[in-house]
Order: C-alpha cells, then sequence, then structure tokens
C-alpha cells in the first residue's frame, strides 16, 4: 500500500505540486519540480511510482514529464557552462537534451546562437529549427 510521508516532505511536495500548477508558465520551473519529486520520492504517498503520479496528477505521460526534466536540466548545466543566455523554450532545450553530454550541449547552442539570423536590433532569432540545424551540422 501507500508509504505516508512525513510533515516536512508533506509540505515540500505541497510547494512543489504548487510550482507545477502555477508554473507551467515556465518548463524550468516545472522540470525542475518534477525531477525533485521524484528524486525524494515525493508521490509515494498515494502513488506507486513516479509515471502513475504524473499521469493522475497533472495528466502528463512519463515521456512528457521526463521531457520537461531534460530540458530544465539543459538549462541549469547551460547557465553554468556558458557565458550566453540559455534556452527561452523547451523546444530549443529538448533539442540540446537528445546530445550525448553537457559539454556538447554548450557546443551546440553557443554555436546555434552565434550563426542564427538577427532582429533589427541585432540580437539573435533562435528557433528550435536553427538549433536542430545546428546540432546535426556539428
Amino acid at each position: 500500500m501507500a508509504t505516508a510521508l512525513s510533515t516536512s516532505d508533506r509540505k515540500a511536495l505541497k510547494q512543489l505540486e504548487a510550482t507545477i500548477e502555477n508554473g507551467l508558465h515556465s518548463f524550468v520551473d516545472v522540470g525542475n519540480a518534477l525531477a525533485e519529486i521524484r528524486e525524494s520520492k515525493l508521490y509515494i504517498e498515494g502513488h506507486k511510482t513516479f509515471d502513475i503520479y504524473c499521469k493522475k496528477r497533472w495528466q502528463l505521460g512519463r515521456a512528457r514529464a521526463y521531457q520537461l526534466i531534460d530540458s530544465a536540466q539543459v538549462v541549469d548545466n547551460l547557465s553554468t557552462i556558458v557565458d550566453i543566455t540559455p534556452p527561452r523554450n523547451e523546444a530549443q532545450a529538448r533539442i540540446l537534451a537528445d546530445l550525448p553530454n553537457e559539454q556538447a550541449q554548450a557546443t551546440v547552442w553557443t554555436r546555434a546562437v552565434e550563426t542564427a539570423p538577427r532582429d533589427k536590433d541585432d540580437k539573435p532569432k533562435i528557433t528550435a529549427a536553427h538549433v536542430r540545424a545546428t546540432a546535426e551540422e556539428l
């Protein structure tokens, strides 16, 4: 049967779930909250597995939950490696998540930013398609 959570774990779960509920605006916040729920096993009260928790609580399939977790991890990785703005949307980050390691992610992202078309203010207009093409090129 389900294992009971401690009061502090229940509080942590509630805060993390609020992040997901309110944070569907930010894939990084959502991915990080899902990762912590999974890693800390905060789903165990009422759900046998993390996959069941995601499906019942958030209507997220296993693949989608892990996409969010992986994309958030990419942004976290790049924010510590590269001196440029990390991906701004999940589609960009998801492509980088498929690369073999953090160095490959940094290399592809840096190149994508450098080679992206520019807007009128000379800022890069980076699309997921451009990131994918850069990854395939490298």
